[in-house]
């Protein structure tokens, strides 16, 4: 699955991603290796589903991932991600905390939790977050997030809150 991944051929990827995981809920006896191939194999199929914007298909792979493997804050991300996306911001922030209880220093967590308090005082301006996006976005920046993808939509979303951008 990996390689054809990595090789662009995504819907063979993504065959060969849910027979492992078929394989996996079918065998009783799972080496701790093997445990975590099958985390990546679920983070990977949540990652392609989110990148053909089925974003509830990708929530319920990450959701499967934390019931049927250890919670990773990769997995409640990959929710919060999801969850965004559909405009659930509050289903979206309650992944993000459980994410930051698991690694209070991952970036793109805290540039999310920016994005989703931008969003809720985009929808409700009587409740401004502006306050808590822009700490969390110093948090995000302070711990070096890196996704240029994320940074561009948080810096379009600060101008459209009315916010500026918070880096200058």
């Amino acid at each position: 699955g990996h390689v054809q991944y990595m090789t662009g051929k995504v819907d063979q990827a993504l065959q060969s991603y849910h027979r492992v995981l078929d394989d996996a809920n079918i065998s009783s006896e799972i080496s701790d290796i093997e445990k975590d191939y099958v985390h990546l194999v679920y983070l990977r199929l949540g990652r392609i589903h989110m990148d053909r914007n089925e974003y509830d298909l990708a929530k319920q792979v990450f959701i499967d991932s934390c019931n049927k493997e250890l919670p990773t804050v990769n997995t409640w991300l990959g929710i919060g991600k999801a969850c965004y996306y559909e405009n659930k911001f509050e289903d979206a922030e309650d992944a993000l905390a459980e994410a930051n209880m698991l690694d209070q220093r991952h970036p793109d967590v805290w540039a999310l939790l920016s994005m989703v308090c931008l969003q809720q005082s985009i929808a409700k301006p009587q409740v401004s977050r502006k306050d808590e996006a822009e700490q969390s976005f110093k948090y995000a920046v302070k711990m070096g997030c890196s996704d240029e993808i994320l940074l561009e939509e948080l810096g379009n979303l600060q101008v459209r809150a009315g916010m500026g951008d918070p880096r200058f």
